[in-house]
């Protein structure tokens, strides 16, 4: 049994090796239970937290805008679903234009589209409908897209036009980053 004369931290006196062996023996088997409560109360908790740690640490990753604004997109490709010769020619044409080109979306809502082909870099305002539309702003006039792939290394989105003969086709464009 442990004496009342001690009044010095007992942790204090055990790494000193001032406490006999047979006593800090005795106070290791009547505290034992103790220190295993407390040490398994802290490591449950410590798995109580971590989800919660993990998911707010990851919520921020799948958030569109945060996907959107990390870093620089670079053009993949652009389609079209039409068959007239006039849009395959455009399409065909912006193809050309934007090959090599990038896009770089900005976490105050502008956004900033430029390629070696083109005249001078498009520029504007970008904001989300949703997680699914997207809605770029420029001098060219708005234009809305349906998202159909988000994630960190693709972005591709569809936006839906109708011809002159009043007949909707879409046009497809693929982002790509590392």
């Amino acid at each position: 049994m442990i004496s009342n004369t001690w009044r010095m931290p007992f942790s204090r006196f055990c790494r000193l090796n001032l406490i006999p062996v047979t006593c800090r023996t005795a106070f290791r088997k009547k505290y034992h239970n103790l220190f295993k409560l407390v040490h398994m109360k802290n490591l449950l908790s410590g798995f109580a937290i971590s989800p919660f740690v993990l998911i707010s640490m990851t919520g921020c990753e799948n958030d569109p805008e945060t996907l959107l604004t990390d870093g620089l997109w670079d053009f993949k490709n652009i389609t079209t679903d039409s068959n007239d010769e006039d849009i395959i020619a455009l399409v065909t044409l912006m193809k050309a234009a934007l090959t090599d080109g990038y896009l770089e979306f900005n976490s105050d809502n502008t956004y900033l589209m430029d390629a070696p082909l083109l005249a001078e870099a498009v520029s504007g305002t970008w904001s989300l409908i949703g997680d699914d539309q997207l809605v770029l702003e420029s001098n060219l006039g708005p234009s809305t897209a349906n998202i159909e792939t988000l994630s960190k290394t693709e972005l591709k989105y569809i936006e839906t036009y109708v011809d002159a003969e009043m007949n909707p086709y879409s046009v497809t464009t693929k982002w790509t980053r590392d």
